[in-house]
């Protein structure tokens, strides 16, 4: 039994994480299903640890989620991501 291409192609999602000094891929997830950027971004970071040193995480507003700046946060990692509007901030 086959796949039919129309029906896979959309759902098809890949990140990776590149050292932007030597421009590798340091890590990659992919997958079939509807998991979005911002649920991926602790694989990401977990996977490139094993291969370099992550000092910030760089990413788009699609990984935007207090989840992630918690997480990076307590990894001591600075975050480089793009905060949406209509974002709420706390102070500590």
């Amino acid at each position: 039994m086959g796949v039919d291409e129309e029906e896979v192609q959309g759902l098809h999602q890949d990140q990776c994480g590149v050292d932007t000094k030597t421009r590798q891929v340091v890590s990659l997830d992919g997958s079939l299903d509807q998991t979005s950027d911002r649920e991926k971004l602790k694989s990401l970071v977990r996977k490139a640890r094993k291969k370099v040193k992550v000092k910030k995480a760089l990413g788009d507003g699609s990984y935007n989620s207090h989840d992630n700046f918690k997480f990076l946060a307590s990894e001591g990692i600075e975050p480089g991501i793009k905060v949406r509007e209509d974002s709420i901030f706390e102070e500590k």
